[in-house]
């Protein structure tokens, strides 16, 4: 089943204007004040992704027609790439969330991940994953869903995350 978005407004587009390199280069001046000290007290930047959420950018790649800002990769590169200037962890962190957030939209096959990316772009959800090698196995519950058991020693951006993104 195909899913149409042509004509429908939803809650929370972005503006088309927005210059959202010039938005991640003043969180990098910001962010720079407090890096060193972050990263040196091993610190999660929980701080920081909120400022991340409340600029916009946690929703650069969410189309717009589903309340995001409807960037194109290049963008996210960009933004990335400002943010890495000045704190490697936290572009890090916004990369694993690009790639990360566009899980729904590469696995609901029918729906194209449309409830999940609404619901992200309004919540400004910031996702993590736990995805890579891992030994995890998903069991199937009688009721519906899944139990996943195992272990992973990284997950990116678990500390900070709304969502984490979970392949087992």
């Amino acid at each position: 089943m195909a899913v149409s978005l042509v004509g429908k407004k939803l809650v929370g587009a972005a503006e088309a204007d927005t210059d959202w390199v010039a938005v991640a280069r003043d969180l990098a001046t910001e962010f720079k004040q407090t890096v060193v000290e972050r990263e040196r007290a091993g610190v999660a930047p929980h701080a920081q992704v909120q400022r991340l959420k409340e600029s916009g950018l946690v929703n650069l790649l969410i189309p717009r027609e589903l309340g995001g800002a409807g960037g194109t990769l290049g963008d996210a590169a960009h933004v990335i790439l400002e943010l890495a200037k000045v704190d490697g962890s936290l572009a890090f962190l916004l990369f694993f969330h690009y790639n990360s957030s566009s899980g729904p939209r590469q696995l609901d096959k029918e729906q194209h991940g449309l409830s999940f990316e609404q619901r992200s772009a309004r919540g400004r959800w910031f996702w993590g994953n736990v995805i890579g090698p891992f030994h995890i196995t998903a069991t199937p519950r009688p009721e519906g869903g899944y139990t996943l058991a195992g272990s992973k020693h990284m997950c990116t951006g678990s500390t900070v995350a709304d969502v984490l993104k979970v392949t087992a």
